[in-house]
């Protein structure tokens, strides 16, 4: 394998890494985001806008705590890619290799039949 390839597999994969670090973050933010919708609950004092916030905590919650999920799946997908980005210049390099001899062989043939 290339060395411009070895360098897009470790940028790829680095990215991959770089997203997956975020989940704790995500998660963090996520549950202070819904704490606070809990909370803003319990002190507005007013039963329409309690009731306002609940369902919208409601609303929200699932896809809120689905985000550090969501942001680890993206990071893994993106690390995956660096493996296929790997496997494909290793596949590809094997295919050169094996054709090469029959490409020449070929050459070979149609030159010598070419000067007969």
């Amino acid at each position: 394998m290339s060395a411009d390839v070895d360098m897009h597999v470790s940028a790829v994969d680095g990215a991959g890494r770089a997203v997956r670090s975020l989940v704790d973050d995500a998660r963090s933010v996520a549950n202070d985001f819904l704490s606070t919708v809990t909370k803003a609950e319990d002190v507005v004092g007013h039963t329409g806008l309690s009731a306002a916030l609940a369902h919208y905590h409601s609303t929200w919650s699932t896809p809120t705590n689905e985000l550090a999920h969501r942001i680890d799946q993206l990071g893994q997908n993106i690390s995956g890619a660096a493996h296929d980005i790997e496997s494909s210049a290793t596949a590809a390099a094997d295919v050169a290799r094996t054709r090469a001899p029959d490409a020449e062989a070929l050459v070979a043939r149609l030159n010598r039949d070419h000067l007969l």
